[in-house]
């Protein structure tokens, strides 16, 4: 999923929740929200409403299992490593 991980993949800017061990129907709830404009009329939600506006119930479906299925992975920042 390039265009969901470059902003909330591992190396995400924090102002951007992390979606790795997200529950499903959470993941899924926020898509439909930013698909109907929900979230307000702010820089970032622009950017998700853009991002979402064209995806499917069965594209959503599958982001949602496919972030809820997936393990948080820790990144330097996190972790204190470099």
């Amino acid at each position: 999923m390039p265009a969901c991980s470059g902003c909330h993949g591992a190396d995400r800017d924090p102002r951007y929740p992390r979606l790795d061990g997200q529950h499903a129907s959470y993941i899924a709830d926020q898509l439909r929200l930013w698909q109907r404009d929900a979230h307000g009329d702010t820089p970032l939600s622009r950017i998700m409403g853009a991002a979402v506006r064209n995806l499917t119930d069965e594209q959503i479906r599958a982001l949602s299992l496919h972030y809820a299925q997936s393990r948080p992975r820790e990144t330097a920042r996190e972790d204190g490593q470099r």
